[in-house]
């Protein structure tokens, strides 16, 4: 019992006394005495530690190289600096905020996440105004938002997203370079350089990177010609119809509403004005021959308010086809070659009423005052 002492670690005046050292405090030696407090006020130690080589920085401090503090190494323990941290005792070094946090103050504390308006920050961000958008991210309206299609940011940042170089480009949502722009369907170009219209007779049906490919053989008919197509302004990915054609002039197509058609014989010879009216009564002789339709008999469609086209049509070959008012209608205009031919007929008011103008061709008026047959 004599021979009996305090081990390492434990403290005591004697062999029946002996306490663990508590936390913060070590003893090296086998014997009697006291622990002893760890060399520098920012670190600790656990609970019967038996070195100083146990005291390890708190929390939010760390020594430059990491290795453990000691009594020859006095205020070895250094605040953790701006944008980093350290979450538990040891001799492990101050930690980088990591991205979308920042921490600015030194010392003890975690990194603080961003706002979510500017949900972003580099690592080692030492305050909130670190926080910003990331590339792809716009934040003109104070708030980040990702870069629409045809627009694209490089970097990080609370300003807005650069269109495009070229108008008809696009990009994906939330590009992060001008390479990510890409022609639209029916443009070819190198990602992020200009874009030029496919040639007549190729054809580009996606968007993307491609190059504009020659139409098939055989979908042009005979006396037709290739049409310029761009993408439908609802969607200027996709062409609707990427080739196109039309009849030559001269030529019409027998059903403007199918011009999908590629029969050989589609286009037709347009007919020749014939010499005398061919016309019924309320029609003229349309004479304009398009790849929508040929020359023909046409309804008239220029009477304003109620009447009857002449019969015989004197301007058959016009679409103005000359007409008279109803009866109970009156001319409030007209122009007179060298009769009422174009009047805008208006109701005749009640009889005995005052008429506003000449009753106009196919109607009598007597001296202004009523309209009568």
């Amino acid at each position: 019992a004599e021979n009996c002492t305090c081990g390492a670690g434990w403290g005591g005046s004697d062999a029946a006394s002996c306490y663990p050292c508590p936390a913060g405090t070590y003893k090296e030696i086998v014997g009697l005495g006291v622990c002893s407090a760890c060399p520098d006020s920012n670190s600790l130690s656990q609970e019967a530690s038996g070195s100083a080589d146990a005291c390890q920085c708190n929390a939010g401090f760390s020594n430059v190289d990491g290795a453990a503090p000691n009594a020859s190494l006095l205020a070895a323990c250094q605040p953790c600096p701006l944008g980093t941290y350290k979450a538990a005792v040891g001799s492990g070094a101050c930690v980088r905020c990591s991205a979308g946090t920042y921490k600015n103050e030194t010392g003890p504390g975690l990194c603080r996440s961003c706002p979510a308006s500017f949900p972003f920050s580099l690592e080692g961000s030492t305050r909130e105004q670190d926080c910003t958008c990331a590339a792809g991210y716009g934040g003109e309206r104070g708030f980040c938002a990702p870069c629409e299609a045809g627009t694209y940011k490089d970097h990080v940042g609370r300003d807005a997203c650069a269109a495009c170089p070229d108008p008809h480009q696009l990009s994906p949502n939330a590009s992060t370079h001008v390479q990510n722009c890409t022609c639209n369907a029916g443009f070819e170009g190198a990602p992020g350089e200009s874009c030029a219209l496919c040639a007549v007779g190729t054809a580009k049906t996606t968007w993307g990177a491609g190059s504009c490919e020659a139409c098939p053989d055989g979908t042009l008919p005979s006396n037709a010609e290739w049409l310029h197509v761009l993408p439908s302004p609802r969607d200027r990915a996709r062409p609707e119809q990427p080739c196109a054609w039309q009849c030559r002039p001269g030529f019409y197509h027998q059903d403007p509403e199918g011009l999908e058609s590629a029969q050989p014989n589609a286009c037709r010879a347009c007919s020749s004005t014939p010499t005398s009216n061919p016309c019924g009564p309320g029609e003229y002789w349309a004479t304009e021959c398009s790849s929508g339709g040929q020359p023909g008999c046409t309804p008239c469609t220029n009477m304003v308010g109620a009447g009857s086209y002449l019969w015989p049509n004197p301007a058959w070959t016009s679409a103005e086809c000359p007409y008279a008012c109803a009866h109970g209608w009156f001319a409030s205009s007209a122009v007179q070659s060298p009769i009422f031919w174009y009047p805008d007929c208006q109701q005749c008011p009640p009889p005995g009423s005052a008429c506003a103008g000449p009753c106009g061709l196919g109607a009598a008026y007597n001296d202004n005052t009523d309209c009568s047959s």
